[in-house]
């Protein structure tokens, strides 16, 4: 049924549980939790192995609702004062029962009369069919059987039928089919013919039965062995990714770790750098602040050289200055337009030879102070004074 509803495209793939319970001859109620599962579907594991607290609760539940309603319906078939069942309905009870349940009722009173009649259960619905006579009495039953049994009956047959044998109940009655008592002898050798061809039919379904659950236990082997099977292969396959996953872990930590060893060999390797680039530049800072420091200092040193020089050179043009007073008496012997050296008996620089001179010394001091931060750019030759130019 399952296979049915999942191939018919109508459903999406389904499963089904299903709890059975019936009344058999011993009269022990019996229940069955049955699985479902369509044949292209691969279930790993059963309902009942999954959950098998819920299906033991289940199948008391079923055993406990189903145990009053089976066994009702069993002593539903009374039987006369003289052993033969009853018909369980009356004439007013057919209007509240329902079409299936009259069919069940009326299948089972007639398989059970005929039974305690002939001793078996198979009704042979042709020979019914063709001498009724011969199986219950016709002056008081009015019906005639189709041959292929109840199966092809109508509804209204199946009421008229109903109704007949309502009719008939009763405690005094002798059963609807006559006593093997009253049975020929052709019709004798009939029902033990149909006895033998019974026996031999439940022999096969019983032979049937026993090779279908010895298949049953077999596939239910091969399907339990199967799921262990795929069980262990899960197993194996989810223990398998589980290593390979930790061993991509381990690789990956380490590969970090790699990275951050040689990340901070890296930086250490470059803090080293910028240290030994910081300290030669201090280094360098230092020399040329103490060669800047010694040009200073050289500087000064020409610039005292030069003030002295000039305080001199001051002194000399003020004592020069005294003695041209006495010069004015012998005036009339040096011509004015005589050189300085003739009038003071030393030799005087022009204007333009002192600035020549000033740049020669200038070069001098400023080869060997090696470059200081600012020249001399005029010297006046009458105040003596220096003017200073920052150099850029």
């Amino acid at each position: 049924m399952v296979d049915t509803l999942h191939n018919s495209g109508k459903f999406r793939p389904l499963v089904a549980m299903m709890l059975v319970g019936w009344l058999p001859e011993d009269g022990k109620n019996v229940q069955l939790e049955v699985e479902a599962v369509p044949g292209n579907i691969r279930a790993s594991q059963s309902f009942e192995k999954a959950h098998p607290q819920l299906v033991s609760d289940n199948l008391n539940a079923m055993y406990a609702w189903a145990d009053k309603p089976l066994k009702n319906f069993d002593t539903s078939l009374k039987r006369s004062a003289e052993g033969f069942p009853v018909f369980p309905l009356s004439p007013e009870a057919l209007d509240d029962t329902s079409p299936k349940t009259l069919a069940q009722t009326v299948t089972s009173f007639l398989r059970e009369s005929y039974e305690t009649a002939f001793g078996s259960p198979e009704i042979p619905w042709a020979s019914v069919a063709s001498h009724p006579d011969k199986y219950y009495d016709t002056d008081k039953f009015q019906f005639d059987f189709p041959s292929s049994g109840l199966a092809e009956l109508t509804r209204m047959q199946w009421d008229t039928l109903a109704t007949a044998l309502a009719l008939r109940a009763g405690k005094g009655t002798s059963g609807f089919f006559r006593p093997a008592a009253t049975v020929t002898g052709e019709e004798a050798e009939e029902v033990r013919r149909m006895r033998d061809e019974e026996a031999r039919r439940e022999q096969e379904a019983e032979d049937e039965a026993e090779a279908r659950r010895r298949q049953a236990e077999e596939d239910e082997a091969r399907r339990t062995q199967a799921e262990a099977e795929a069980e262990q292969a899960e197993e194996a396959h989810r223990k398998q990714v589980e290593e390979e996953a930790e061993a991509e872990a381990r690789r990956k930590r380490e590969a970090e770790a790699e990275a951050h060893r040689k990340e901070a060999e890296e930086e250490e390797v470059r803090r080293e750098q910028e240290a030994e680039a910081e300290a030669e530049v201090r280094r360098k800072q230092e020399e040329e602040e103490a060669a800047r420091h010694e040009q200073e200092a050289e500087v000064r040193r020409k610039q005292e050289e030069e003030k002295e020089a000039r305080h001199k050179w001051e002194a000399e043009e003020q004592g020069g200055a005294k003695k041209g007073r006495k010069r004015k008496a012998v005036a009339q012997l040096v011509p004015e337009e005589a050189g300085a050296e003739r009038r003071t008996g030393r030799k005087r620089l022009t204007p333009e030879e002192a600035r020549l001179a000033r740049e020669r010394k200038q070069a001098a001091t400023v080869a060997t102070a090696k470059k200081p931060s600012y020249e001399y750019v005029e010297k006046s030759p009458v105040k003596a004074q220096s003017t200073k130019k920052q150099r850029t």
